[in-house]
C-alpha cells in the first residue's frame, strides 16, 4: 500500500525516496488529493491512538503505530494541522501532485521539534491529552 510506504518515509525522513514514491505514483494516475485525505486520517487515527490506546483494526494500523512511537502528541497535531491546511491549499496548486509535494515537505520540514522537558510544557501536554480526551468523548455521545 502506497499510503503505508508514505508514512513510513515521512517518520524516517527519507524525502529522496518520498519523492521518487510520488513520481512513480503518478505515473500511476494516483488521486494525491484522497491521498492526503486518507494521510490526515491516520494523523487523527494516531491521536486517538495515543490518548485510548486502542486501533480499529485498520489497514493502517502499522503506520498509526510507528507514528505514535516517533512523535508526540504535539507533533501529531502540527502534523494534522499542516495536512488540513494543505488540503485547502491543493485546489490553488497548478495540479494536485504539485499541491501534495508541497504538504509533505512542509510535514517534514516541520519536524524533529525540540522538545521542551520544562515544568509549563508539561502542563501543556497534559492539557493537550485532556482536550483531546474531551473531543473523544464528544465524538463517542454524538456518533
Amino acid at each position: 500500500e502506497n499510503i503505508n510506504e508514505i508514512v513510513n518515509l515521512i517518520v524516517n525522513n527519507d524525502v529522496k525516496k518520498l519523492m521518487d514514491l510520488i513520481e512513480q505514483m503518478y505515473f500511476q494516475t494516483a488521486d494525491f488529493k484522497y491521498i492526503l485525505e486518507e494521510l490526515i486520517s491516520i494523523f487523527h487515527q494516531t491521536a486517538m491512538f495515543k490518548v485510548t490506546n486502542k486501533l480499529n483494526d485498520s489497514i493502517y494500523d502499522t503506520s498509526i503505530k510507528s507514528l505514535s512511537e516517533k512523535y508526540s502528541e504535539e507533533e501529531i497535531q502540527v502534523l494534522y494541522q499542516t495536512g488540513v491546511a494543505n488540503l485547502k491549499d491543493i485546489e490553488f496548486a497548478p495540479d494536485h501532485k504539485s499541491g501534495f509535494e508541497i504538504a509533505l515537505i512542509r510535514m517534514i520540514l516541520f519536524m524533529p521539534f525540540k522538545i521542551d522537558t520544562s515544568e509549563e510544557n508539561n502542563k501543556m501536554q497534559e492539557m493537550y491529552k485532556l482536550i483531546i480526551m474531551l473531543d473523544v468523548q464528544y465524538l463517542v455521545f454524538h456518533a
